[in-house]
Parts: structure tokens; sequence; C-alpha cells
């Protein structure tokens, strides 16, 4: 998947990283190996994907 980094760059922002969709992306997009800036409302549930991340 080089071509997705090269094409979109290698970061990326997710807004609402806390659960549901936004946590899904946040997921795919680390598995495409980006740099990633979470956002969410719930500062523990944040800080818990971005340890599994």
């Amino acid at each position: 998947m080089p071509d997705f980094k090269y094409k979109y760059g290698p970061w990326a922002l997710v807004a609402g990283t806390s659960e549901g969709l936004g946590a899904a992306y946040a997921e795919a997009l680390a598995k495409r190996g980006l740099n990633l800036v979470l956002i969410a409302r719930r500062s523990e549930k944040l800080e818990h994907l971005s340890n599994e991340l």
C-alpha cells in the first residue's frame, strides 16, 4: 500500500476516534503506515486506542 501514502501524504487527522467510525478509520490508516493525529472528547477511550495503535 505504498501508493496510498505517496498519494495522500504521511499524516492523517482523525476526529471522533474514541469509538465507532473514527476508531475504525484510525485503525485502517495506521495499518497503511500513516502517522496519526487523533481527536476525541473521551480522553480515556482515546488514550486506550492510541496505546493499541
